[in-house]
């Protein structure tokens, strides 16, 4: 035989270039595979060289025709492929404390993922550079890698040249202000920082990433330094949108997280200043410090008689403009352009407010948190503008059913919506969520690419508490998504009820399904 090898079960595996032969601890042959070909039921032809048991108890196969694994008695024998490469001449096997299995044929080192079965190939670009024909491998448990060439024998550190050290790599690829592209690749990446000014109220920044080891999703995570600190999931979106920013300096940064984790070393990054508007200015300052007292000098010399009159009717249409102008400014900073409806600043405001009066008042507070079903998947086949029309429309449904003064009612971020309302009665959010249902219903809007309708539908998460018994705004909102999290789990569709469960039967006139969150 050309290899021998126990395994933990005190099976004898005789590996040579003709056969592969099993016997049990007695000595007795159990199984015979001659060098046929797996696809003729034996095993790989050139027989087998290498034998190797890694930590799950997993038999590896190596031999001039390639790398197999054995699947069990039944199973049988399967050949792991190499992408891109001719079957390799296995001269080595042995596996990291990461569970991944290192397969020298040679001149190169493969590095198989059991797991994603994808194959890293590694040669001089990881500092792997041992003259001659490598004969074999040993990984120790401390990481050190030894590998026997001609005359030589060679040590790495394995996590060094791990693909495990190897993370996803981020850049900004392009900026977009009032829907109009002003940098992108290269002259973005070394612009460093933008300067808006006080009419540049919208911009875009779109990203990419580039995973050399791994296949699969990229997902990306941005941070708004001046907005918040807090990284912000953006799911496998490559862009982000903001709007109406108040002025002042901002450090936007965005990373890379691949399929198993691994999260971007190196950010990509890039400074952003606001500039005022001219009102909020000095010069501007000056000026209405200098009309003001143009005025009050014409208000002093005239106060008798018609001319008194004329001025402080002129006085009042300028205090009106201003008051006007004032208006709409706070407008546009609390509001989604888009929707009209609070934005996640006005919402912010509008939930603080809401609950200290729930608190004064010894009353119940309720929050719906929704989030349309499958918009992506409506916005990549029927296009972005209907997408806009579907926003505008669950806006307006949303305006229709909560119709208080008192109802705070914003845009939460992309296709998501928050409510939240106070009252006395805990049955109030099941009749709300039905009309609410009724309500998207009537839309009729067509999403052939649902898989819950044939019409757009959304998804509710309702958490009712008593007001005192709130925490914080954050861990009140946090419940709301959990119980949306629920209803997206269930089916979607359908409204998921925490905190303080409604009495009313939870039968719906609507399409939305009821579902109860326990624990909540």
């Amino acid at each position: 035989p050309a290899v021998l090898f126990i395994d933990e079960k005190g099976t004898l595996w005789a590996g040579s270039g003709k056969n592969l032969r099993l016997f049990n601890s007695k000595g007795e042959l159990i199984r015979t595979w001659q060098a046929t070909g797996i696809e003729n039921g034996g095993i790989q032809q050139g027989g087998i060289t290498e034998i190797f048991s890694d930590s799950r108890g997993q038999i590896w196969l190596g031999g001039p025709s390639g790398l197999s694994m054995f699947k069990g008695f039944n199973k049988g024998i399967e050949l792991v492929a190499v992408p891109s490469l001719p079957l390799i001449n296995v001269s080595g096997i042995s596996e990291d404390d990461g569970g991944f299995i290192w397969v020298a044929d040679g001149r190169q080192i493969h590095i198989f993922n059991p797991d994603t079965e994808y194959i890293t190939t590694m040669g001089s670009e990881a500092g792997f550079t041992p003259s001659g024909f490598v004969s074999d491998l040993f990984i120790t448990r401390s990481g050190t890698m030894y590998v026997g060439a001609n005359n030589e024998i060679w040590n790495y550190n394995s996590f060094v040249i791990s693909p495990r050290s190897i993370t996803p790599e981020v850049y900004l690829e392009e900026l977009s202000i009032m829907n109009k592209v002003i940098a992108s690749g290269y002259s973005l990446d070394g612009m460093g920082s933008k300067t808006l000014n006080s009419d540049e109220k919208v911009f875009s920044i779109s990203f990419e990433a580039v995973d050399y080891r791994y296949l699969g999703t990229i997902d990306f995570q941005y941070q708004m330094q001046g907005v918040s600190d807090l990284w912000v999931d953006n799911g496998s979106n490559d862009s982000v949108t903001f709007a109406n920013l108040s002025p002042g300096n901002y450090l936007f940064s965005v990373r890379a997280v691949n399929n198993l984790g691994d999260i971007s070393r190196k950010e990509a990054s890039i400074s952003l200043k606001v500039e005022r508007s001219y009102w909020q200015r000095t010069p501007a300052l000056i000026m209405y410090i200098i009309v003001a007292g143009v005025l009050m000098v014409l208000f002093l010399q005239f106060w008798k008689g018609h001319l008194m009159k004329a001025q402080i009717t002129e006085l009042e249409e300028a205090r009106k403009k201003i008051i006007d102008a004032n208006k709409k400014l706070a407008f546009l900073t609390m509001n989604d352009s888009l929707t009209g409806l609070l934005n996640r600043r006005g919402f912010d405001k509008g939930i603080s407010h809401a609950l200290g009066t729930a608190q004064r008042n010894s009353l119940m507070i309720t929050m719906f948190m929704m989030d349309v079903d499958f918009f992506k998947l409506y916005n990549d086949n029927y296009g972005h503008v209907r997408g806009d029309d579907v926003l505008r429309g669950m806006g307006k449904a949303l305006s229709l059913v909560f119709g208080r003064s008192t109802d705070i009612i914003a845009r939460y971020g992309g296709e998501e919506f928050a409510v939240v309302f106070v009252g006395e009665n805990p049955n109030a959010s099941v009749t709300l969520a039905n009309d609410l249902g009724l309500a998207i219903e009537e839309l009729g809007i067509p999403h052939e690419f649902s898989s819950v309708s044939p019409l757009l539908t959304l998804s509710v998460g309702s958490v009712t508490i008593k007001a005192e018994e709130v925490e914080s705004v954050e861990s009140f909102i946090q419940r709301a998504d959990e119980a949306l999290y629920a209803a997206k789990e269930g089916g979607r569709n359908r409204v998921c009820y925490t905190g303080i469960i409604p009495e009313l039967p939870l039968l719906m006139k609507s399409g939305l399904k009821p579902l109860v969150l326990t624990g909540g």
